[in-house]
């Protein structure tokens, strides 16, 4: 998945979530939602820039492999693992937000739990086939993997790659509008996007 494409499923949920706030700002509800709204925004942004560090980093990875000392490259990755972690838990956090805005309680995306739960917050649980500690940032089409080597029979959890599982959140996300608008989010079209995403 191109650079662009990544930063675009970012401005896929931005721009649903600027639907649903102003879908809602019509609609009577009892519960004052405007801190809640602040923080999506801010948990989405955050997203953002983790994001950015993360593609940034990868884009170094062949070059400091061959040309940087071991500890500068095995830094790298140390750097580009803290980003991810980090990123799953911010979009869990920021799908918590979501759930708790009017309509939007069904806003899940299993990939994103299940990674932040089973490889990272309780890695250390063999119940859940989990007992490599390893990571993996070489794949530039589908993302850094949390976890790659695992045990268990089969896995009860494998990560696909940040860059997918980013990819899936953003469908759960504009899903979850749809359903609240009730009828489909027009976005506009990939080339959009991806020019939009490549100049911001």
């Amino acid at each position: 998945m191109p650079a662009p494409e990544r930063r675009a499923a970012i401005h896929r949920m931005e721009f649903a979530l600027d639907l649903y706030l102003k879908a809602l700002a019509t609609r009577d509800h009892e519960k004052d939602t405007g801190h809640l709204s602040v923080e999506a925004y801010r948990r989405l942004n955050q997203l953002r820039m983790l994001l950015g560090w993360v593609i940034e980093l990868q884009h170094n990875h062949s070059r400091m492999l061959k040309h940087e000392p071991m500890e500068v490259y095995e830094s790298a990755m140390n750097e580009c693992e803290l980003h991810c972690e980090t990123f799953y838990y911010v979009a869990f956090r920021f799908l918590n937000v979501l759930q708790c805005l009017p309509g939007l309680h069904g806003c899940r995306c299993k990939p994103i739990a299940d990674i932040r739960h089973n490889l990272i917050e309780h890695a250390e649980n063999q119940t859940k086939g989990i007992m490599f500690n390893a990571f993996s940032w070489g794949s530039f089409d589908d993302g850094p993997v949390i976890k790659p080597v695992l045990g268990g029979d089969p896995p009860r959890t494998v990560d696909r790659g940040l860059y997918v599982n980013l990819a899936d959140l953003s469908v759960a996300v504009c899903n979850a509008v749809k359903r609240y608008l009730g009828r489909d989010v027009e976005l506009p079209n990939d080339a959009e996007w991806r020019d939009d995403a490549a100049s911001g």
